[in-house]
């Protein structure tokens, strides 16, 4: 197994390298093979020929598992590792590889960074990026009880994707060719995209707040749950919102998770125009979230973040107060239809 370690820090031998070159000899059980910090390779990365940066990508193209890392900056990873990966080709660049993302922060706020960010990058590369990404705290950047609970859980996942990997290189044990063939897809393909999005189910919650002492809200089925500590939930709102324009300057914003029972209060929160509201009982917290009678759970929540991606925001949203009805039923949306849930006999 050749493990490669590429570090997209500005500063040379940085905490960065260091979690690096630690989270690859965990999750291997010996020490990188290749330690590839692109500070070194200067303005070579900027250059179209140069020898320094074709043998570093040739190095990552041999690996059977690359840890590429970087620091936060603005939200996202650097733009000296930005360089680098622009070296690879679209959709094959890194195939056969496993990559695993890997960035350090200051703080909890882009916890998510190296998921929504880092990886779908490398996946578009070719890259197999099964694991999730990894993110430390820079005064964590050596802590050996996080990674030794991140390669607990994935290094048994590392050395079955590298054996996997290596039998499709070699023309066996791979699986059968798809057929009929994938459909290319770019930004045109709208409906393409929301009837494969649709084929996943999801709940649906009302995300809704006092705004001029008036009830303002939106239904989404982009809700879900991000993070314990600090306690953390998401939902993807549209960069033409209006809705979301006015509830992003709210103090506190109300999440409903809306059950089996308010598929006509999302009809209605979904509405272009009209009283969203109206016939519907609500609930008000002392900071203004507004919450909807009778949902399976009520999150009180403040903005913690928003992370820009592609034609929608991420919004990171932190629980200040919850209350919840597990006897509730939910409501789920599916294929742009509401479905209920059904008990199966365990």
């Amino acid at each position: 197994m050749i493990t490669t370690v590429v570090v997209g820090n500005p500063k040379p031998n940085s905490r960065t390298l260091t979690s690096a070159t630690l989270l690859a000899e965990a999750l291997t059980g010996r020490p990188a093979d290749h330690v590839l910090d692109l500070v070194d390779l200067e303005s070579g990365l900027l250059a179209r020929d140069d020898e320094a940066v074709g043998a570093a990508v040739r190095t990552v193209v041999q690996s059977d598992v690359v840890v590429i890392a970087s620091p936060t900056f603005k939200g996202t990873y650097t733009g000296l590792l930005k360089l680098f990966l622009d070296r690879f080709a679209g959709r094959s660049g890194m195939q056969g590889v496993v990559a695993v993302p890997l960035m350090l922060g200051a703080g909890p706020t882009h916890a998510m960074a190296p998921d929504l960010l880092l990886r779908p990058v490398l996946a578009e590369l070719g890259a197999t990026c099964v694991l999730p990404g990894l993110y430390l705290l820079e005064e964590k950047y050596n802590d050996s009880t996080e990674l030794a609970e991140y390669t607990r859980r994935w290094e048994p996942v590392v050395t079955k994707l590298v054996a996997t990997t290596r039998a499709t290189a070699r023309g066996y044990g791979a699986a059968e060719t798809i057929s009929p063939p994938f459909t290319a897809v770019d930004a045109a393909d709208a409906r393409l995209l929301r009837d494969a999005f649709g084929c996943f189910p999801s709940g649906v919650a009302a995300v809704c707040s006092l705004v001029d002492g008036e009830p303002t809200g939106m239904a989404v089925s982009s809700f879900t749950s991000v993070s314990l500590d600090p306690p953390l939930v998401s939902v993807c709102v549209d960069n033409e919102s209006t809705t979301w324009r006015r509830l992003r300057a709210a103090g506190r914003i109300g999440v409903s998770v809306l059950s089996e029972a308010h598929e006509a209060v999302c009809r209605s929160l979904a509405a272009r125009t009209g009283d969203r509201f109206a016939g519907l009982t609500l609930h008000t917290t002392v900071g203004g979230a507004v919450l909807i009678e009778g949902a399976t759970a009520w999150l009180d929540c403040m903005i913690q973040d928003e992370i820009p991606a592609g034609d929608h925001h991420i919004v990171l949203l932190r629980i200040a107060g919850l209350r919840t009805g597990p006897e509730t039923r939910p409501l789920v949306f599916h294929q742009s239809g509401f479905r209920r849930l059904i008990e199966v006999p365990t």
